[in-house]
């Protein structure tokens, strides 16, 4: 019998994990009717093949329930007689579950937190049917006679998500929309869905719906080419396609050619003309789009964003610092630091430390390894001394914890300090504000984080502009570098590698769009064409010092292809899960011995998203283990050993936020120093003279550069922060004119 197109229902034994292409998660299949195992030695894993699939782990974690349509799988035996399928569905539903398996669901979807087996079963003994309008109504009242407050609201909330079925069937099997896309609508819009999509089917741009994609559905939903909605949301599109180049203006030409691309009619260049021409009137008649200068334009978000931050920072600028500037004292803090360290701050670093007291706004750049992290701990240490509070900051969780780790103080992504502070704490106290990794800060991040900070702290902002740009819009510390009325010091003098090393001079060739020579034994330059002979090259030096390599490359897929590679070559025991439905290990894509990355910040675990490390145990059978912070017992199927010189349990958490880390993308490795640096020249359409000195300047000891090398010298010819229109600068400007 073939099971293909076939409906079959599922319960889900592991929350979604990354995958090759998408996400996976375990499953095992059930009876619909007593959602009951079917097959004990019959195990699945489902992998949704999608470009947004990160969401689907708040939806379809261990416990919830499904039912899908097979599209393709493939079966293979395991140890002790089971099978293994892997299936890639054509849809996927949740099933809403009736009569008695509620407390079965309740009390293993890991989404309703602090319910349990115990208190489900006590949930249906009390309310039986009832309980199902209970949680329809969302009826904490009745709720806490069995849960406490956070979990009945929790279970409130997690209910509301989980039964919006009938919105997630609408997005998912009518509008052909993919099953990340249908979770993240229906999760959004609840229950609206429907009647939101059906008023206006282009709100699916804002979901990572293309144009094209929304016309098919507009159409099916009976709507005209010529309906103004179209309009509207083609100029809305067109200015958000040029805000995902980084850049917060626009031209009338930039849009025209957007639009054109939007709503081209086939052999009717006028009609097309026509369209365009209605969609801009309509566009600028409204509030979405104004006009900010000659022929320049800007969305409502950009203008107000940089608005916003020019004010604040012309206000920090410009308002004098009520410190005391004590000289002497603060002389006598700074040889007390350098005693105890050992060493001489240099003479710019220690204008520095000044500054950040003499002014409300201070930027303090350099390039890479000239000891600005140095200068922050000798910053603290005088801080503290004056009764000041510095609170330090960065965009991504590496570069925090990277913070922390070098002054001994506890560091904040930019999200979770904007989630977590509250002003109230540090009423009668000063503050100093410090932003590192600056040069990687958007336009957003920036806007979020001053409207987050209060008005009389001092801002300090980090950074290297010569390393990578913003990844989302808007620019920032580019723009504040090069004016003269800001307070700034440069920090020029290179210690992060030995006096006698190339790596400075030929990294600021590099810096400088200057092609360098490589006749130098600590930076070598391989030419060799090919990429598997690349790889091959590139896996070969590593293994010979492992230890102490870390191979960079410019795009994901040269990063995937060389950990392929080198997990070839480790023959160790895989690191196993155990799925209780069916009583069995499973192993994973990890080994012994493995270099992993965990991808996600796990603030529980102290990791950040960018730190890397080695597994250096696998356990033949998991571990329970106790918390001592609380009661919950934590389950480990090995441990890991990371950057910071912790070893840690590997909980199922950790796993799913593991990937293979022989190779790393640019971007993951700023931030971080190695000893020696692989950097495989691969054909990237970004890649650009920031992405080759941020790569470069990662060394310490030594650098090989693999492939050809015009790829090099054409990437010296970019840069692509330099593209970006942005107005952060003239708005900054005109304001210091009217102070």
């Amino acid at each position: 019998m073939n099971d293909f197109g076939q409906e079959r229902f599922f319960r889900i034994t592991r929350s979604p994990y990354s995958s090759r292409k998408g996400r996976s998660f375990h499953a095992v299949q059930i009876d619909p009717d007593t959602l009951r195992n079917c097959n004990y030695k019959q195990n699945y894993i489902i992998h949704i093949n999608e470009h947004n699939s990160e969401r689907l782990s708040l939806i379809l974690a261990k416990g919830a329930l499904v039912k899908l349509a097979v599209k393709k799988q493939y079966s293979r035996r395991v140890e002790h007689g089971g099978i293994l399928t892997v299936i890639t569905p054509q849809y996927l539903d949740l099933i809403r579950p009736s009569g008695e398996q509620i407390a079965l669901m309740l009390g293993s979807h890991t989404r309703f937190k602090g319910v349990g087996p115990v208190k489900a079963r006590k949930l249906w003994s009390t309310f039986g049917e009832s309980l199902f309008e209970i949680l329809d109504n969302g009826d904490i009242v009745s709720l806490r006679k069995i849960l406490s407050e956070n979990t009945a609201k929790n279970t409130a909330d997690a209910w509301r998500s989980y039964i919006n079925i009938n919105a997630m069937r609408f997005c998912n099997a009518n509008l052909g929309l993919s099953v990340s896309t249908s979770f993240l609508v229906s999760d959004y819009y609840q229950q609206e869905t429907i009647s939101k999509i059906s008023e206006d089917p282009y709100r699916l741009l804002a979901f990572g719906v293309d144009f094209n994609e929304c016309d098919r559905i507009s159409l099916a939903l009976g709507f005209q080419l010529d309906a103004p909605i179209r309009f509207a949301a083609a100029a809305e599109e067109a200015l958000y396609c040029h805000l995902s180049n980084g850049s917060t203006l626009a031209t009338r030409y930039d849009l025209d050619i957007w639009l054109k691309q939007l709503l081209h009619i086939p052999m009717n260049p006028e009609k097309t003309e026509c369209y365009v021409n209605q969609a801009f009137a309509l566009a600028t008649s409204c509030e979405n789009i104004l006009e900010v200068g000659d022929n320049e334009l800007q969305s409502a978000g950009a203008f107000t964003m940089e608005a916003y931050v020019a004010q604040r920072l012309v206000n920090l600028i410009t308002t004098p610092s009520k410190l005391s500037l004590d000289e002497k004292r603060i002389n006598f803090y700074i040889n007390q630091y350098e005693s105890k360290k050992c060493f001489h701050l240099s003479s710019l670093q220690k204008e520095a430390i000044f500054g950040a007291i003499k002014h409300r706004f201070l930027i303090i750049n350099g390039g890479a390894g000239v000891g600005k992290t140095t200068l922050l701990d000798a910053l603290y240490s005088v801080l503290h001394k004056l009764d000041i509070i510095p609170v330090q900051v960065a965009l991504a969780g590496k570069a925090a914890k990277r913070m922390a780790e070098a002054t001994n103080q506890e560091a904040y992504t930019i999200a979770r300090f904007i989630r977590n502070f509250n002003a109230k704490d540090y009423e009668g106290r000063q503050l100093v504000i410090v932003v590192d990794e600056s040069s990687m800060v958007d336009l957003p991040s920036m806007y979020r984080l001053l409207r987050c900070v209060p008005n009389s702290a001092h801002v300090i902002m980090l950074g290297d502009i010569g390393q990578l740009p913003p990844v989302d819009f808007g620019l920032v510390f580019h723009e504040l570098v090069p004016m003269h009325d800001i307070p700034k010091i440069t920090l020029t003098e290179v210690r992060r590698q030995d006096r006698l090393s190339n790596i400075p001079a030929i990294s600021a060739a590099i810096r400088n769009g200057v092609l360098p020579t490589f006749s130098y034994d600590d930076v070598v330059h391989i030419d060799i064409n090919g990429t598997n002979a690349i790889q091959r090259r590139a896996v070969s030096i590593y293994l010979e010092k492992p230890d102490e390599t870390q191979i960079i490359c410019a795009t994901t897929k040269m990063v995937n292809d060389i950990n392929k590679r080198c997990v070839a070559f480790n023959k160790s025991k895989p690191l196993r899960v155990f799925i209780e439905e069916v009583n069995r290990y499973l192993d994973t894509e990890f080994k012994l011995h493995d270099k992993v990355m965990c991808c996600s910040n796990l603030y529980d675990h102290d990791l950040m998203n960018g730190s890397t490390g080695h597994i250096c145990q696998v356990y033949n059978v998991m571990k329970i283990l106790k918390n001592d912070d609380n009661d919950e017992s934590l389950t480990s199927f090995g441990k890991i050993l990371w950057d910071d010189g912790i070893e840690r349990e590997i909980s199922l958490d950790i796993i799913n936020a593991l990937r293979h880390a022989y190779a790393m993308t640019i971007h993951k490795s700023q931030g971080s120093q190695f000893k020696q640096v692989i950097i495989v020249l691969d054909k990237a359409p970004n890649i650009d003279r920031t992405m080759c000195y941020t790569a470069i300047t990662r060394a310490v000891e030594k650098v090989y550069l693999i492939g050809p090398l015009n790829i090099l010298s054409q990437a010296l010819t970019h840069e692509s922060a330099s593209k970006r229109n942005v107005d952060l600068g003239h708005k900054v400007k005109a304001l210091l004119l009217k102070k």
